[in-house]
């Protein structure tokens, strides 16, 4: 009786469709939780596996501000998105959505915060000739 089960328990493992058939999230650029010193023009989203094209993502700002990428590449499982211009200063969630090859959907997310530093271009003075007599009578002889 003994072996009867343990044949059947052995079947079941080698005939149940296997779990790990789909593709899950293994790594990000910017990583979850960074802060990151310089400017993010670019998200990279690495998976286990390869995935299907229509996988997605987007990052949302601590305000709700939903920032989707100029650009998605898809290529050997690794997802990149480019951002024209580059991500602002914030705190941002990464939403994600994939389809694994096995065409399951997987979602989830991930946080990280931009804190480059901020490059003020000097502000050019304009000078404004001074209103004087002396100007008035030129411009009213001309």
């Amino acid at each position: 009786m003994k072996a009867l089960v343990l044949s059947i328990l052995a079947a079941l493992v080698l005939f149940v469709p296997n779990a790990a058939a789909h593709t899950y999230l293994s790594e990000t650029t910017p990583e979850d939780g960074a802060t990151v010193t310089e400017n993010v023009s670019q998200i990279v989203l690495k998976y286990e596996g390869k995935i299907e094209q229509g996988s997605t993502f987007k990052a949302v700002a601590a305000d709700g501000t939903e920032y989707t990428p100029a650009n998605v590449e898809l290529v050997d499982g690794v997802l990149t998105g480019t951002f024209e211009p580059a991500l602002p200063n914030d705190v941002y969630t990464v939403q994600w959505n994939s389809i694994s090859q096995d065409g399951h959907p997987l979602s989830g997310e991930f946080s990280f915060t931009v804190d480059a530093p901020v490059v003020e271009t000097p502000v050019e003075e304009v000078k404004v000739d001074e209103v004087t007599e002396e100007n008035v009578e030129a411009v009213k002889e001309a």
